[in-house]
């Protein structure tokens, strides 16, 4: 959002412009607001991603499927993944982010002493991995836990990488065997149920108060989504946080 606001200053209200190697048409926050959000709600308008998108975050996202009147796919993992991440399961990870902030912030510390200076860039990276994957990962291993951490980094860099598919030889290879790799995990953490209440795999497989219970290809879909998702907007968020509490 924020590379959009400054490529969108002193330009019209929408600029056909190349991201992500597809052609596309960037607006205006107003000029969405007053014609194409109403729009989306009434389903009339839809998200329409790169082909590699699909590849990488799965049929079944919230983030590409079309959402708004008449889309019932949408809305239906939509209603329940909001249960699932309601206020209650996500305040009992409170005290695990504040862990990590802390541990983040003694770190900054740390090297601001030694080198005079410190890089927020890497350590808010990592921080966004970590708050992002604990209502996926509680329950699970340090071990498991870290894997699951690089395989979503390695999908984040196949979702801004050319959609060239060289196996390890190129981002989007590498992000496609990650997301093998993910599916794999998933698919074994639902056949042994995860106890940690905290946890949302357990919810989204069975039928709750929220909804029917999701398909395997659906909860996997569901997974990368929120953890691309979260990594990204955290680590956008962060400097910003930081910076406004400091004053």
């Amino acid at each position: 959002e924020g590379w959009a606001d400054k490529f969108m200053q002193g330009k019209p209200p929408a600029v056909l412009a190349n991201y992500l190697f597809t052609n596309t048409v960037i607006v205006s926050y107003q000029l969405y607001s007053q014609h194409i959000h109403s729009m989306e709600l009434d389903g009339k308008l839809g998200s329409e991603f790169p082909p590699s998108f699909s590849k990488l975050l799965g049929t079944s996202s919230v983030l590409t499927l079309p959402g708004g009147k008449g889309h019932q796919h949408h809305k239906r993992l939509r209603t329940k993944l909001l249960h699932s991440l309601a206020p209650k399961p996500c305040l009992e990870v409170l005290p695990e982010m504040s862990l990590e902030v802390r541990k983040m912030l003694d770190k900054l510390a740390e090297e601001s002493a030694r080198n005079g200076f410190a890089s927020f860039d890497a350590s808010g990276s990592h921080l966004a991995a970590k708050v992002s994957t604990l209502q996926i990962t509680a329950g699970l291993s340090q071990d498991l836990q870290a894997r699951i951490e690089d395989l979503v980094d390695t999908i984040v860099s196949g979702v801004v990488a050319a959609p060239v598919n060289l196996g390890h030889f190129s981002a989007f290879g590498r992000a496609l065997a990650a997301r093998r790799e993910l599916q794999g995990i998933v698919t074994q953490l639902l056949k042994r149920p995860i106890l940690d209440k905290r946890n949302i795999l357990a919810d989204l497989a069975k039928v709750t108060e929220g909804g029917e219970a999701f398909t395997t290809e659906e909860i996997l879909d569901t997974i990368i989504t929120l953890l691309l998702a979260g990594k990204l907007t955290t680590s956008d968020a962060l400097p910003n946080l930081f910076v406004n509490l400091s004053q």
